[in-house]
């Protein structure tokens, strides 16, 4: 009798374990001065991360001159803090327009190329990873656990951006351009052979700029609307199984829900931003897609994602970089 109670006790055990769902914590940021603190980064430590993304700004550079822009990325390439951090995680990213070296810059920047190639060096790809044999830096990168596929786009929206319409309004810096595009015919096929991918479980799919939010006056896909429709259609006819979008840029946090519906589950944008400094004091901004609180603190993004075998869970955190207080949470849920 003992020999058939164990049996049925370890079958009991790895039924309830089957049960378990996977998980997976992919942290984020962006907004980053290497001059500044980085004791941050032992907070986002605390939550054992699988991956870390930088979601544009690692540096400050706004300089043609490689020289500039290779010292930056020394310091913080040697920030102990961030080294040690290096040494547990792993780290992927994309640019803004400070690291490719003009504010707001886009396809008219002539330093672009020697900018990529600061990039790649500070990020440790090397001649065979597949950005090197293309323009621009756009690429993804695949993280599994157990059966499961999560793919992290990183979209380049400097590379390829069609020039800014500038604003006559006091508190807007640009109008709508209707025919400008963000991301480039190569880009564009590239990001629809990704997402038709159906072996892929979950897309993150990461912009330097906000995809939803619209009503600020900044850089956002919305100053581009013939581009942000574009994208939206390319979801709505693809139905990828899962995905949201991760952005940085702003100097603030927040979570903004697009409502029209296009996808079997809610489509959000989760922005993070910065790592080392913000707005510095309260102010509202209009954004009618937003979800939750403005978040003017500094802070970074962590994606928890919890994998059943009818849906998965991602459990979304804005933490603050201070003390990794826990500033906003939401749980988002997909369906398979």
């Amino acid at each position: 009798m003992k020999y058939v109670f164990v049996w049925l006790s370890l079958l009991c055990t790895n039924q309830l374990m089957a049960q378990r769902p996977s998980s997976l914590t992919i942290t984020f940021g962006s907004c980053n001065k290497p001059e500044l603190p980085q004791d941050y980064w032992q907070q986002i430590a605390v939550l054992h991360p699988d991956l870390f993304v930088w979601t544009g700004d690692i540096i400050y550079g706004d300089s043609p001159d490689t020289a500039v822009l290779n010292s930056m990325y020394r310091t913080q390439r040697n920030n102990p803090y961030y080294a040690s951090f290096l040494e547990k995680v792993p780290v992927i990213g994309t640019w803004d327009d400070h690291d490719y070296g003009k504010n707001d810059g886009g396809k008219e920047w002539s330093a672009k190329a020697s900018a990529k190639s600061s990039f790649m060096t500070f990020m440790g790809y090397d001649g065979q990873h597949p950005m090197a044999e293309r323009d621009g830096i756009y690429y993804s990168y695949d993280i599994y656990t157990d059966t499961n596929l999560v793919r992290v786009i990183l979209l380049d929206t400097r590379t390829f951006r069609d020039t800014l319409t500038p604003s006559s309004l006091p508190d807007k810096r640009y109008a709508v351009n209707d025919s400008g595009d963000m991301l480039g015919k190569a880009q564009w096929d590239w990001l629809f052979n990704e997402l038709s991918d159906t072996n892929v479980d979950f897309f993150i799919v990461v912009s330097s700029v906000q995809v939803i939010a619209e009503e600020h006056g900044w850089e956002k896909w919305a100053n581009l609307p013939l581009a942000q429709q574009r994208l939206m259609y390319m979801l709505g006819d693809i139905q990828p199984k899962a995905l949201l979008f991760i952005s940085g840029d702003r100097h603030i946090a927040e979570m903004s829900y697009y409502p029209h519906g296009i996808l079997q589950y809610p489509l959000y944008d989760i922005t993070a931003s910065g790592l080392t400094h913000t707005w510095g004091q309260a102010r509202e901004e209009k954004n009618a897609y937003r979800d939750g609180a403005l978040i003017i603190k500094k802070n970074f993004g962590a994606l928890n994602f919890h994998f059943y075998p009818e849906r998965i869970d991602v459990e979304v955190g804005i933490y603050d970089t201070d003390n990794g207080a826990l500033l906003a949470n939401k749980m988002l849920h997909y369906p398979r």
